[in-house]
């Protein structure tokens, strides 16, 4: 398999870990939301304290999705359009270049962070479970 083969499996992979991760981080805080507690007399509602960490790190999950796609776009596309213009008097309309691997590092990254917060989030939604559990 060529090298170029190899990084469209890794793409593949990562892409659809991200939309996995973001449906786990929804379904998460839905899971979390469950367990909220109404007062009639007062009319408001409130998380019990031990579901308050999974939101955290659910919400800085998705922080981190939104940051990788969001930057991903902006340098890239800041990347391209410098090249597209010092490049603009070849003759190849499309030659081969190489991006910046500060670029690539950096995304991935952000996207370990992503993946690593929505796995501990659902670590302290089984904590957060069994506590409940325990208590009745």
């Amino acid at each position: 398999m060529r090298l170029s083969e190899y990084r469209s499996v890794a793409d593949y992979y990562t892409g659809k870990t991200s939309d996995v991760t973001r449906q786990l981080i929804l379904g998460g805080i839905a899971i979390v939301w469950l367990f909220k507690a109404t007062d009639a007399t007062t009319n408001t509602t409130s998380l019990p304290a031990i579901g308050i960490w999974p939101l955290i790190t659910l919400s800085a999950a998705a922080m981190l999705d939104i940051c990788q796609y969001f930057l991903g776009g902006l340098l890239w596309t800041n990347f391209y359009l410098n090249k597209e213009e010092e490049l603009a008097t070849e003759e190849d309309p499309d030659p081969e270049v190489r991006g910046p691997k500060v670029y690539g590092d950096t995304l991935q990254w952000i996207y370990y962070g992503k993946v690593i917060l929505m796995i501990a989030s659902y670590m302290l939604i089984v904590i957060m479970l069994a506590k409940e559990l325990a208590l009745k």
